[in-house]
């Protein structure tokens, strides 16, 4: 008897080890969904989203110098692609698509031909995120550095691991380790997509306007870059951001 209760025992002790990794594998599985769903990430995947991050920003660049060599005005580029969150706030719908009207279009495949992409999860902190093609903020020391002179930018609302690993492959200052902050310059504010009024050629005919400048004595850390990574002050949002064209 004592036997049989012996080896009921160790059976007993083996269900509960089972029972614990098979636990431990269910909340690491969760553990790593949430981190895909909340943008908390590691260097590693970082470091792999920041390099599409800067081969997005670098195509469309491309894309932008092309048009322009073709006789496109900076006022006539047009970012309208349907898969935007509110794609009708970008000026040119009814272009898009239709030759020759659509000759100034950058995600147009008959035009600039570059490649329309949703951010990755693991560089946001909200799935629905898009990027935002803006002309309405500048970088101090990067072109003319005055109202309108503003910069053709890509900017997104990121997550804290992207902003400051952005930062360390351009070889960016995160002062105490922290990105460096910036007064304003919050195009999304508290919300997962920008304002309207910020993108480029938008409903209300905004193109280059005088924002916020990032950079200069308060945040000399972007001064000069037409590259780099912010946390505003305005919401504590951090924005990743790549001069498309400078003026």
């Amino acid at each position: 008897m004592k036997k049989a209760s012996s080896s009921q025992s160790g059976s007993a002790l083996v269900y509960v080890f089972v029972g614990i990794a098979l636990f431990t594998a269910l909340i690491l599985a969760f553990g790593r969904g949430m981190r895909q769903t909340t943008g908390d990430v590691d260097q590693k995947t970082a470091k792999v989203v920041v390099s599409e991050f800067i081969s997005y920003g670098n195509a469309t660049q491309r894309a932008v110098e092309k048009l322009v060599r073709q006789g496109c005005s900076e006022q006539d580029l047009r970012f309208y692609h349907p898969d935007f969150d509110s794609a009708g706030d970008y000026a040119g719908q009814a272009e898009y698509q239709t030759p020759p009207d659509n000759k100034c279009h950058i995600f147009d495949q008959d035009a600039g031909r570059a490649k329309w992409q949703k951010p990755s999860g693991h560089m946001v902190t909200n799935p629905a995120s898009d990027y935002l093609f803006s002309g309405v903020y500048g970088v101090q020391d990067v072109g003319n550095s005055a109202c309108p002179d503003t910069e053709l930018m890509m900017i997104l609302k990121v997550n804290k691991a992207f902003c400051l690993e952005y930062n360390n492959s351009l070889g960016v200052d995160n002062p105490n380790g922290l990105p460096p902050q910036q007064a304003g310059a919050d195009p999304y504010g508290s919300n997962p997509n920008p304002a309207t009024a910020a993108k480029f050629g938008s409903s209300s005919g905004t193109t280059f306007g005088c924002g916020d400048f990032i950079g200069g004595v308060a945040t000399p850390e972007l001064t000069g870059r037409t590259r780099g990574c912010y946390q505003s002050t305005a919401s504590d949002s951090y924005y990743a951001y790549y001069v498309l064209l400078s003026r």
